[in-house]
């Protein structure tokens, strides 16, 4: 059973971030490019197994229904999985540094 992946708006703004601090970085395009090639293969597996990763307890906590995280290098991908719909909703996409303010 495949599910669509949907990003908020939120997670999105987060993306926008993460591209921007890569440049600030000295990043270069491909090696930017490599980067977010591997966070989307990651997020698109989801569309297949959206149950593959660990439930974080403090975020469904937090708002009241089932938070997942999947990570990527040092980040943390939170989203939720809508069974009926068939939906995944990425939600934010945060530095493991940053896990204690989120």
């Amino acid at each position: 059973m495949i599910y669509r992946v949907l990003y908020t708006a939120d997670v999105m703004g987060d993306l926008a971030e993460k591209v921007d601090y890569l440049r600030e970085q000295g990043a270069g395009e491909q090696t930017i490019s490599k980067w977010f090639e591997g966070l989307y293969d990651r997020i698109d597996s989801l569309s297949e197994m959206p149950r593959a990763y660990g439930v974080d307890p403090l975020a469904s906590e937090q708002h009241g229904y089932l938070i997942r995280k999947l990570t990527y290098k040092k980040h943390i991908v939170r989203y939720r999985v809508d069974a009926s719909e068939r939906v995944v909703h990425v939600l934010a996409l945060i530095h493991g540094a940053r896990q204690a303010d989120a």
